[in-house]
């Protein structure tokens, strides 16, 4: 998945996402599920980078963001 810090809203697979801000070790953005336009309330959430988590949601599910592809182009 792609998530575009430059925009407002990211459309995700079954959701959508805002508040995109990416660091060299995590992920931060509001997600939105059920929601493609990010106007329904969203949950804070954060994904470090090489661990394998738990990602809240109304189904819990397990995300791993791979360092060796992961490409977090920030100022």
């Amino acid at each position: 998945m792609t998530l575009d810090t430059t925009v407002a809203c990211n459309v995700t697979g079954d959701g959508s996402a805002s508040n995109v801000r990416c660091f060299a070790d995590r992920i931060e953005f509001t997600n939105h599920p059920n929601n493609a336009d990010c106007s329904s309330t969203g949950v804070t959430n954060t994904l470090s980078v090489g661990v394998c988590q738990e990602f809240p949601g109304p189904v819990a599910t397990w995300k791993y963001v791979d360092p060796a592809t992961y490409d977090c182009l920030t100022d």
